[in-house]
């Protein structure tokens, strides 16, 4: 159901005050926090977009320097907001993980089962134990446990403790081997504990290293769920802590998505704004207005010489779809035709009179 065009124009007149203004933007601003962090990137640049430019521009802020200053508050606000709720989700614990039960990893059931750390989070220096329960009757056939191994760093996609590609050099990195003198034949709860420095977010994982009967090897890992290799947690430091590391990743992604996208769009809008302009500009400058004639010398009424006529741009048709433009222009406005002598001007508007003629001179015959 529509709104009456009454309160419509209220609305939209109280939209564009100061006060309508803050209200877009303080719902705006959890708004792209909170789809950033549980919808994804891709929705919180649409939250952004929506928002931060399409609804002010309907509800009348058409000015671009007013858009990009609301952008850039609700990137800027909206951030702390997303690295808030990300802190929360950083303290929540990981739910226990097994292995996957389909070969090659498993055989009708899973060869790693209830993976899980505790505590979940604590100082600086805290003992964690990472636990898991391994099945050797799920070890995919002509294949014999060797060996079971525990990794945990801050990088969650590390594998070893030189480098990855998503962090940089230097990352914390801790690796436990389990080696099996004898392949074991029933169910074995296996531990490793492990201090871990912070303030902190740890990843880590266990996988299984199997030999086939050709001399092959094989690894099977835990399945994470998480979109890495690894397991989030545990977490090492209080909330502030974590948080004063969150806010710096989330700062960079914000920014590189949604504000991105947000300033191309504005930079968008603005390049239409400022043609429209100029073609209202060229359109006003093409009527003809006369202007009032001169006056006499000395007070005595206006002359009665001819009135000059301004010059202004001359109108064309574009040669494809017939529309209005002027000379100046390179292609139409409308399709995009290249212009040129193709274009077909418009016959000239009749010009004003001119005026009586002037009686001769006093003296002349």
């Amino acid at each position: 159901m529509a709104l009456p065009t009454s309160r419509t124009s209220a609305f939209r007149s109280f939209a564009t005050r100061p006060l309508g203004r803050a209200i877009l933007i303080a719902v705006a601003i959890p708004a792209v926090g909170w789809s950033f962090i549980y919808l994804g990137e891709l929705i919180a640049v649409v939250a952004m977009l929506l928002l931060g430019l399409l609804l002010p521009i309907t509800m009348g802020w058409k000015r671009p320097r007013q858009l990009a200053v609301a952008g850039l508050v609700i990137l800027l606000l909206s951030s702390p907001v997303a690295g808030a709720l990300e802190t929360n989700l950083a303290f929540s614990p990981s739910p226990i993980a097994s292995s996957s039960s389909a070969l090659p990893d498993g055989n009708h059931g899973s060869v790693l089962q209830n993976a899980s750390v505790g505590p979940f989070s604590g100082a600086s220096g805290t003992n964690f134990t990472f636990g898991v329960d391994l099945f050797p009757k799920y070890v995919p056939p002509n294949e014999t446990l060797t060996a079971l191994v525990f990794v945990v760093s801050t990088c969650p996609t590390a594998t070893g403790n030189v480098s990855s590609p998503d962090c940089s050099s230097g990352y914390p990195y801790f690796l436990q081997n389990h080696t099996f003198a004898t392949p074991p034949n029933t169910t074995t709860h296996l531990r490793f504990n492990q201090k871990l420095p912070g303030p902190d977010i740890w990843w880590w994982t266990m996988y299984t290293e199997t030999r086939a009967t050709n001399g092959s090897y094989h690894y099977t890992f835990l399945s994470a769920g998480s979109g890495y290799p690894t397991i989030q947690g545990p977490v090492t430091g209080d909330w502030f802590s974590i948080y004063g590391i969150v806010l710096e990743q989330v700062y960079i992604y914000v920014f590189l998505y949604a504000g991105s996208v947000f300033y191309l769009a504005l930079l968008a809008y603005t390049w239409f704004k400022v043609r429209e302009a100029r073609r209202k500009a060229a359109a006003a400058g093409s009527v003809l207005i006369p202007p009032a004639p001169p006056m006499a010398p000395g007070g005595g009424g206006a002359t009665a010489g001819p009135a000059a006529i301004p010059s202004g741009p001359v109108e064309m048709h574009c040669p494809n779809c017939q529309a209005v433009v002027y000379e100046s222009e390179k292609k139409c406005w409308k399709c995009g035709t290249p212009l040129g002598v193709a274009a077909t001007p418009i016959a000239d508007a009749p010009l004003p009179s001119s005026g009586p003629a002037q009686p001769p001179k006093s003296g002349t015959p």
